[in-house]
């Protein structure tokens, strides 16, 4: 039933147990449609940062071609992204990824905990389209690519616009607090932090055993 991914050793030791647990097939299915009404590929990361086994597959077509050599760049794109969802306020945001693709994140809100964060792109942003194209055709060349093929998919990536990026953001949090209420997503409370810190704030007048 978990969809939680499994992390190395190292991760596990320095990140807290993940408090966000879920039916992995219909959660993916939820992502899925949202994904088809934006035409977005769409990451489920936990609140440790983690990803998890929900995301569309299979994703875009023009960035796995550019992964195939530039993954590492791609991968500092998200985990940089991520760490800004984490320190900044407010509930989502929109940045360029390091080819010049518009991609946002939403964070996954309720009370005062962020339980999780949606990972939702590529989109074509009009503002760097030049600059985007450049890219390609400089990655096609270094490659052996097929340059033609890159730019047709890049024109087929939906277009950014500030009311695209705030329907879905809306709509992912639509879509959170359906899969909640159907219990298709839960949280597991945190017992130090929900029970045993309360406690201990409010009688440290008093000797504890």
């Amino acid at each position: 039933m978990t969809g939680i991914s499994g992390s190395s050793d190292i991760a596990e030791s320095e990140t807290a147990p993940p408090m966000l647990d879920f039916d992995l097939s219909l959660t993916k299915k939820l992502l899925t449609h949202l994904s088809l009404l934006t035409e977005t590929s769409i990451q489920l990361f936990d609140e440790n940062m983690e990803p998890t086994y929900a995301c569309t597959e299979p994703g875009n077509r023009l960035c796995q071609m550019i992964k195939c050599r530039h993954a590492d760049l791609c991968a500092a794109s998200d985990a940089s992204a991520l760490q800004r969802a984490k320190e900044e306020p407010g509930d989502a945001f929109h940045y360029p990824c390091h080819f010049g693709m518009r991609e946002m994140i939403v964070k996954l809100i309720r009370g005062n905990a962020t339980h999780g964060y949606l990972m939702v792109g590529p989109m074509r942003d009009p503002a760097a389209e030049e600059e985007t194209l450049r890219q390609i055709r400089l990655y096609a060349a270094e490659s052996g690519a097929d340059v033609l093929q890159m730019e047709h998919l890049y024109r087929r990536t939906p277009v950014f616009s500030q009311e695209k990026y705030e329907a879905i953001k809306e709509l992912a949090f639509a879509i959170f607090e359906y899969a909640i209420n159907k219990n298709l997503i839960w949280i597991k409370h945190n017992l130090f932090e929900t029970m045993i810190a309360p406690y201990i704030k409010s009688h440290l007048e008093q000797p504890l055993d």
